[in-house]
């Protein structure tokens, strides 16, 4: 997971598709921390297809 981290820092995604949400993470407090405020600061669209969760916050 590491290397995708830092493949999304670098800005060679604007999407991240797991199929469960707990797959994201097993550290429930990092991946919220990922989905709610670094993906949103970094311009990434989160999406847990099974769970129907998506988060993006739109910019202004």
């Amino acid at each position: 997971m590491n290397s995708r981290i830092s493949e999304i820092e670098a800005g060679k995604a604007n999407c991240v598709i797991v199929k469960v949400l707990s797959r994201f993470g097993r550290n429930y407090l990092e991946a919220g921390n990922y989905i709610e405020k670094i993906f949103p600061f970094l311009g990434v669209r989160f999406i847990a297809v099974t769970d129907g969760f998506r988060y993006r916050k739109r910019r202004k």
